[in-house]
């Protein structure tokens, strides 16, 4: 029975109380651009986690004119590394490897990442640079997004 004297509220940090089945994963929506024209900036954000903690990562390519980039035949890979010019990739997740990600709608230019627990066990709490880069089906490169990720301690 529910106690008319209580309020609860819900936000985004806390789910409804349900039967669910499966595992919760909060997710970030980011929308990348092709083809910067003079003047224009990468998109670029600012993400933070806690170690170890599920993220899904949701992104929308556009060009330009922000017309969906069609994502049929694509590969798109997410990176993490310590900082731009490191070599070495601590985080590397592609939408064409099962569990790693995927494209989505390929006519919205949708796509999705998956960060599992031990994507970040083993980073230690600092900030990281990270970026997206897409090759499309007629072999065109792009760097999509790029920001920041911030890994705390739970």
């Amino acid at each position: 029975m529910v106690n008319p004297n209580v309020l609860v509220t819900y936000n985004k940090e806390f789910s409804h109380p349900c039967n669910l089945v499966g595992r919760l994963v909060w997710e970030w929506e980011l929308i990348g651009q092709t083809n910067y024209n003079r003047g224009t900036q990468m998109k670029y954000e600012n993400l933070s986690m806690y170690k170890g903690e599920d993220k899904s990562i949701h992104i929308y390519i556009k060009d330009q004119d922000l017309n969906p980039i069609i994502m049929t035949g694509s590969m798109s890979t997410f990176v993490v590394k310590k900082s731009k010019s490191d070599a070495t990739n601590l985080i590397e997740k592609h939408t064409n490897v099962n569990g790693e990600g995927m494209i989505g709608a390929p006519e919205q230019g949708e796509i999705y990442f998956n960060l599992m627990p031990s994507d970040t066990n083993n980073l230690e709490p600092r900030q990281y640079v990270w970026h997206v880069k897409t090759v499309t089906a007629s072999a065109k490169t792009f760097i999509v997004f790029e920001g920041t990720l911030t890994i705390e301690l739970p």
